[in-house]
């Protein structure tokens, strides 16, 4: 979550009741799966598009009007949701709701053929913001991504499936690989800032950092230099 969506709730913390874990990914990410993508795809820009089906704002709630009368089901659900007035969190629930629903399940279980994983996205693809025809060709294109997984790499397993498409979410909204030096530094100095201004002006009771080298989530060749930034971070915030 970055650091302009956490101001917005507004909250204070106290030193002695903080636990403060600090993952080295936040500063500069890479994810293991957007690389496999990228080989799979031969093309990084295609493969973020293929990657932004799974991103909230990529959907809108106004084409909930586009649903014909075998989905009314659905419209009634979401007609008499508590959330249907609420503007801060309808868009949310709705949209965490439509693709655990009508996107994520339909990669689960044994591999789909072509018309039945169109049926089982109808509602994903007509909420897609660009249009259903969009949404389509991007949706086709993991798919193919998944069956060869399940074929290739033996990922069969509801649970599998699940890991990766958890993993393809995060890398639709991650930062690029090749950050800046300097970019790093900058979100260094945000993040003590934002500490400072939410109660954290004395160490809390335990700090932890987690470097996320062995996963494949922290470009190894910027390690040295985002642990530098932290202590530094930490030392002029707490020492």
């Amino acid at each position: 979550m970055k650091i302009e969506d956490l101001k917005k709730l507004k909250f204070k913390l106290h030193p002695l009741t903080t636990l403060l874990d600090i993952d080295y990914d936040y500063f500069s990410t890479n994810s293991p799966l957007l690389d496999s993508l990228i080989k799979h795809f031969k093309n990084k820009k295609q493969t973020k598009k293929v990657l932004s089906i799974f991103q909230d704002e990529n959907y809108c709630l106004s084409k909930l009007k586009y649903l014909n009368k075998s989905h009314q089901k659905f419209l009634k659900m979401y007609k008499e949701s508590p959330y249907q007035n609420t503007n801060g969190g309808k868009k949310e629930f709705w949209i965490n709701r439509i693709l655990h629903q009508h996107l994520y399940r339909c990669f689960l279980g044994s591999r789909k053929t072509w018309k039945n994983f169109i049926l089982c996205t109808t509602i994903s693809r007509k909420l897609w913001c660009k249009g259903s025809k969009d949404a389509t060709k991007l949706q086709l294109l993991f798919k193919d991504y998944m069956d060869y997984m399940k074929e290739v790499e033996e990922e069969d397993s509801d649970d599998d499936v699940e890991d990766i498409i958890q993993e393809a979410h995060s890398a639709g909204s991650l930062p690029e690989t090749n950050r800046s030096l300097n970019q790093i530094r900058k979100d260094a100095n945000k993040l003590l800032i934002f500490l400072s201004e939410i109660g954290l002006n004395s160490p809390p009771t335990f700090i932890s950092l987690a470097q996320s080298i062995h996963c494949g989530h922290t470009p190894k060749q910027l390690v040295e230099f985002i642990k530098y930034e932290i202590y530094e971070m930490l030392n002029i915030l707490f020492f």
